[in-house]
């Protein structure tokens, strides 16, 4: 458990190492917390975009977003792609669509007052872009 005074928000994002820099650092900044629980998988943009309900790995990324969210108390959710991404070689206009579709999906899985958002890390030149899905 964590300790009190402790902050957290939840990043899911690929497996790649080179985007965990700029990923953590973008969600300390907008949800204002300390540290990130992390869930990753490779392409996770993809995956959760073709997330099937019901499935076991949506039964497991869930059970994790529950612990972030209800025994860390997550501040936020920051779901993050990347280009040149080995796990998910699309365009980056499909690493943006992917990313929004995520961000629905996982808008489902949490209370309505957890906040959820997408970035779009461009590796070389290092750029983070905030992706917005349409309500």
């Amino acid at each position: 458990m964590s300790k009190l005074g402790d902050s957290f928000f939840t990043l899911i994002d690929c497996m790649d190492g080179r985007t965990k820099a700029y990923a953590i650092k973008y969600g300390q900044e907008v949800f204002d917390a300390q540290f990130a629980d992390t869930i990753t998988e490779a392409g996770i943009d993809k995956v959760l975009a073709e997330l099937e309900t019901g499935s076991e790995l949506e039964k497991s990324i869930q059970n994790k977003i529950d612990i972030s969210v209800y025994k860390h108390h997550s501040k936020g959710l920051l779901i993050a792609g990347h280009d040149d991404c080995a796990g998910n070689p699309v365009t980056d206009e499909a690493h943006k669509d992917q990313i929004k579709n995520a961000v629905k999906k996982i808008k489902n899985m949490v209370p309505q007052e957890v906040k959820v958002r997408g970035i779009f890390i461009k590796l070389y030149p290092s750029l983070v872009e905030e992706v917005i899905a349409k309500e």
